[in-house]
């Protein structure tokens, strides 16, 4: 008689994000080449220190940049998404600068496992998807991510600790009651 086995291994999933947390990261914005042909060195790159504060309890997240160009003024910006939109504060001015609020815990569902590879010096696992991409790199020793790559903005985020996970300040997510839309 013979003996059949047949091992089945599932593809690794992208963990979901915790409801609250903060963390810093170093936000750098590439060129935007078609197809990714020109040279980063020609073209240039701007990078910046950042930290996210996400609450999703509260269903919004804030990104607070020390430089940005956002409405063509260098100098410190935040963003916050809430129910209602994405807003840009910047040189004590408010404006709404997306119709899209803050993703949920689960939008990494959306990911469908690539392989294992290094970032940063660091074994992850790297998971792509979405629309717009986003490429994930996840630590499983640490259960954080070490970067972000979102495509359509060629913006990556180097992370440079775990999540810090609990409830974030209220606070922190208070839109200015006069804040037009972006460009208005």
């Amino acid at each position: 008689a013979v003996a059949l086995v047949v091992v089945v291994s599932a593809s690794p999933t992208a963990p979901a994000w915790p409801n609250a947390f903060n963390v810093t990261f170093d936000a750098t914005v590439l060129p935007f080449c078609p197809g990714f042909t020109c040279q980063v060195a020609a073209y240039g790159t701007y990078g910046m220190d950042a930290t996210m504060y996400y609450d999703f309890g509260v269903e919004s997240e804030r990104l607070d940049f020390t430089g940005c160009a956002a409405n063509g003024t260098p100098g410190p910006c935040s963003f916050i998404f809430n129910a209602t939109g994405g807003f840009l504060l910047q040189n004590g001015e408010c404006c709404q600068s997306a119709t899209v609020g803050t993703v949920i815990p689960t939008w990494t569902s959306i990911l469908r496992y690539i392989n294992d590879q290094e970032a940063y010096n660091t074994p992850v696992a790297v998971f792509e998807g979405g629309k717009p991409a986003h490429s994930y790199f996840f630590d499983n020793a640490t259960q954080s991510p070490v970067m972000l790559l979102v495509h359509d903005i060629n913006e990556v985020w180097h992370f440079h600790e775990p999540f810090q996970v609990g409830p974030q300040d209220p606070n922190l997510f208070v839109v200015p009651d006069e804040c037009p839309m972006c460009g208005s």
